[in-house]
């Protein structure tokens, strides 16, 4: 009997697909490998924007620590200039804008990287997954379930591309994640808390906040450089291992 799905293709390319079963073990794996493709260039260029993220982050956290200077001499009742409050609000500003822009653009660049890290992970013949790479980057869109099945998607990823299994990943990526969520929520609780503030201590407050936050996220961006470096750097070797035949893929 005839699979209808083999005369199409035979009628739209001329000849039918091989069949897995009689590929010789060979030819499976040359076939796996079609769908890889590199991770540096977009590692590298999200490594970039995660430096340059840090960057920011370091600047804002000197920058909070002043304004809270400057709001605990107001509360305290020294004189400060109106040129110096506008001073420090305009760097503020101007910081905070260029970390949120930097962020963005970071975010969008590391699920262009997640999606391709995922997508290796089939050609790579990993066995044993849960996300798909179109899952990999809509978990992260997803309210309440982007709390927990990101940093999964990461933790697969990441064990998945580890020929060797190593465990040192995992404590990376635990810090990874709890830092993002903190500097996430205590932002999320800024931005609550900044509607109804009024007077210098609700201004403090704020700052002090922000500040913890920054920390945070800088310390997630050091792990997020950990986590980007480590798993281009296990599917590379991985690709190299299958292509001299050291490691097999399971079908």
């Amino acid at each position: 009997m005839v699979d209808k799905n083999d005369e199409k293709h035979e009628r739209w390319y001329g000849k039918l697909p091989p069949d897995p079963r009689t590929m010789s073990a060979e030819v499976k794996v040359s076939r796996a490998l079609e769908g890889w493709q590199t991770l540096w260039p977009r590692a590298i260029l999200t490594l970039v924007l995660a430096v340059g993220f840090i960057g920011v982050g370091v600047v804002s956290i000197f920058s909070h620590v002043a304004e809270i200077s400057l709001l605990e001499r107001i509360a305290a009742g020294e004189r400060v200039t109106v040129a110096e409050a506008a001073s420090s609000d305009d760097r503020q500003a101007f910081i905070a804008v260029l970390s949120i822009a930097n962020f963005v653009v970071l975010g969008v660049v590391f699920l262009f990287w997640i999606w391709r890290a995922s997508k290796n992970l089939d050609a790579l013949g990993a066995s044993n997954r849960m996300f798909g790479a179109l899952g990999a980057v809509l978990w992260w869109f997803a309210p309440f379930c982007n709390l927990v099945q990101p940093f999964r998607v990461v933790r697969e990823i990441w064990e998945e591309s580890d020929s060797e299994g190593s465990w040192v990943g995992s404590p990376v990526l635990w810090v990874w994640w709890i830092a993002y969520l903190f500097g996430a929520v205590v932002a999320l609780i800024v931005e609550q808390v900044s509607l109804d503030a009024i007077g210098i201590e609700s201004l403090i407050t704020i700052s002090r906040l922000l500040l913890m936050s920054d920390v945070a996220m800088v310390i997630a961006a050091l792990c997020l450089i950990g986590i980007v470096w480590g798993i281009t750097r296990n599917q590379t070797k991985r690709f190299s291992l299958l292509q001299a035949g050291d490691v097999k893929i399971v079908y």
